[in-house]
Order: C-alpha cells, then sequence, then structure tokens
C-alpha cells in the first residue's frame, strides 16, 4: 500500500489543508503515502514529500495544445523514475493539469489512478478529459457530481467532503453592543462572480423592509472585494453589512443566525455551508443539485433559486419570524454533518480505498 499523492500546480489553501490533513491520517493508519508537490506549496514535516512542477499549466490556449505530445511524454518519463524510486500501488492526481498529464503514462505502467477535487477542463482538452477519465477512479464529494462530470458510475468512488477545523469563541468585542442585538446573517466564502454575494447584498434592502434590525457578516475576500463594497455603498447599507476578511470564518459561524449560501453554479467548495451546519446554524442555499444532496428542504434549511434576490429576503423573512423552525433546522444541520460527513468515515473510506489497490 503505497500512495502517490501528485500536485505539480498551485492549488488553494483549503486544498492543501485538506491533502495535509488526509496524508498525515493515511500514514498515521500505516499506509505509507508519499506526496510529490509544487515547491510554492507548503505541506506539513511529518509527511514524506518531494517537489514537483509543470513546465506548463494545461489553458485554453492552442500552445498548450501544440505542447501536449511532448508533455505527455515527459510525464511518462517522470512516472517511470517515480515508478522506480517509489513503488506507488495508486496514484492520486488532484489538479486538472496532473490528470490529463499522468493518467495514461499511469495505465501504461498499470498504477491505478484515482482523481480527487475533480474541475471542468478547458474546452480545447475537454476530449482528452473524456479519455483519460474512463482509466481513472473519480472521487467526488457528493453524488450529483457524476452527472455535472458526465462520468460513468462504475468509475467514481463517493466520499462526502469533511470539515476538521474547530469551532472557537469570538471574542465579544468583535460585535459591537447594538450588532449583538440583532438578527444576525451570515455568509462565507471567497469573494468571487461564483459565490453569488451580491444577490444576498441585494437582498437585505428588501428584507428591512420587515426586518429594519438586520446585520448582514459576509466572511471572506476575493477579485470581486472593491465591486461588493461599491454595491453596499450605492444601496446605503454601509450600517448593515460588514466585510471582515478570510481568517475569522471558524469563529464567526457560532454567532450567526441564519447562514446563507447561493453560489451561481455547483462547481464550487461547499465547505462554508458545511461548517455553518455544523455550526448548528439553519441555512438559506441556492436549490442546486449539489445543495439537494446536503439539505433536504425545510429540513436543514431553505432552498431557493439561482440568483433570485425576492426569494432570498423572503427566506431571510420566514425564519426570522419562525425562531422554532430555526432552532430545528439547525439542530437537524448539525445531526447531518456528524452523521454523514465526520471525519472518521472520511477517513476510514480513504484507508479501504487504498487498502485494496
Amino acid at each position: 500500500m503505497t500512495p502517490l499523492i501528485i500536485i505539480s500546480t498551485k492549488i488553494p489553501q483549503e486544498k492543501i489543508s485538506y491533502l495535509s490533513f488526509l496524508t498525515e491520517k493515511l500514514i498515521e493508519n500505516d499506509i505509507n503515502t508519499t506526496l510529490l508537490h509544487h515547491p510554492a506549496l507548503t505541506f506539513s514535516k511529518k509527511i514524506k514529500h518531494g517537489n514537483i512542477f509543470q513546465l506548463t499549466n494545461i489553458d485554453s490556449s492552442f500552445l498548450s495544445l501544440l505542447f501536449l505530445p511532448f508533455l505527455l511524454l515527459i510525464q511518462t518519463i517522470r512516472l517511470a523514475r517515480y515508478a522506480f524510486v517509489y513503488k506507488p500501488t495508486t496514484l492520486i492526481l488532484a489538479t486538472t493539469t496532473d490528470q490529463l498529464l499522468f493518467t495514461l503514462p499511469a495505465k501504461l505502467f498499470r498504477i491505478p489512478t484515482y482523481w480527487i477535487f475533480p474541475q471542468t477542463p478547458p474546452r480545447l482538452f475537454r476530449p482528452l478529459w473524456n479519455i483519460t477519465s474512463s482509466h481513472a477512479t473519480t472521487i467526488l464529494d457528493f453524488p450529483s457530481l457524476a452527472q455535472i462530470f458526465h462520468l460513468s458510475t462504475k468509475k467514481i468512488v463517493i466520499i462526502p467532503a469533511v470539515i476538521f477545523s474547530k469551532q472557537q469563541e469570538l471574542p465579544t468585542q468583535s460585535l459591537p453592543h447594538t450588532q449583538q442585538q440583532r438578527f444576525i446573517l451570515g455568509t462565507a466564502g471567497p469573494l468571487t462572480l461564483e459565490s453569488g454575494i451580491e444577490y444576498i447584498i441585494k437582498a437585505i434592502p428588501l428584507a428591512r423592509e420587515i426586518l429594519p434590525d438586520i446585520q448582514l457578516i459576509v466572511v471572506g475576500d476575493g477579485p470581486e472585494k472593491r465591486n461588493l463594497q461599491w454595491l453596499i455603498s450605492q444601496l446605503g447599507l454601509k450600517e448593515h453589512i460588514r466585510l471582515v476578511g478570510d481568517h475569522q470564518r471558524e469563529k464567526w459561524m457560532k454567532h450567526f443566525n441564519l447562514f446563507l449560501f447561493t453560489p451561481t453554479h455547483s462547481l464550487v467548495s461547499h465547505t462554508p455551508l458545511l461548517e455553518a451546519m455544523n455550526a448548528g446554524c439553519p441555512v438559506i442555499a441556492t436549490d442546486l443539485p449539489t445543495t439537494r444532496d446536503i439539505i433536504a428542504p425545510s429540513k436543514q434549511g431553505i432552498l431557493v433559486p439561482s440568483m433570485n434576490s425576492e426569494m432570498i429576503a423572503q427566506g431571510m423573512i420566514n425564519l426570522f419570524n419562525h425562531p422554532d423552525w430555526r432552532k430545528t433546522m439547525g439542530g437537524l444541520a448539525r445531526k447531518k454533518i456528524q452523521d454523514q460527513f465526520s471525519l472518521e468515515k472520511t477517513i476510514q473510506s480513504f484507508v479501504q480505498i487504498f487498502s485494496q489497490s
């Protein structure tokens, strides 16, 4: 049992933390795991690792397509060396570039290959992605992703996403006294167009017609921050909306009366949603295939149409007016995470996969 994890391009910190944790747990379970990663990425010293980087990242340019045969040859030579040095029984590929370039060479060397964190490839490389995906087993967080990626059900393994961060107390001085008395809404995640946070902001004026004393806390950072600040200013909501950065996400979750998760599509990180549910927050979320895998409507929360500020506002009002609903939903949300997204179950699933390889 010798899994070899390859991450030759940069990935978000959230995924680094996940793979670091997973590798440590596999080693603790006597699975001799090695991680090869891009030099710019930092991993725990407890992990046996080495450096690897791509000559170029696969993107939508014709130049990438032109160099594809050369890149495949390079990766075949690389993998031959890794097979000799590490003698892997399993290959785990964590980026689209690695999945496209290492899967076929792994097939040549008869090394079972698993994909983790799959993403939609650039359009030019979709045919290659279709071919390579048929020679790998893809690990998915949610069952609905199989249909989104057009993957055969015979070539997927469902291992639910897991959260392993501990909730921390938020110092009361972080909340001004006037805000402590308010109905506090929260959302979290990268400030991007895909996160759909602008629709939450636009819902606040609509909800304030009924609920004047509400406060929205936006936990996150990203390229859309300035645009969101401008929108908040234009709507005259500076006293009702705070952008607090990303470093306090775990601390804020326990203080939200209601959590909002409104991405515009399924291929975004659902970790903030899982963290909020683990903290016992009732949720309003976009009605997507992946959110339906997590939330049963009217049980753990409310599902609303994508990009619909009116329905988001209506959900805020309904849950504000029914504190008993919020309490029940929050309890069911926490139970759902503990039952289906537990750390122990996730690690055991990975151990079982690699033990059979």
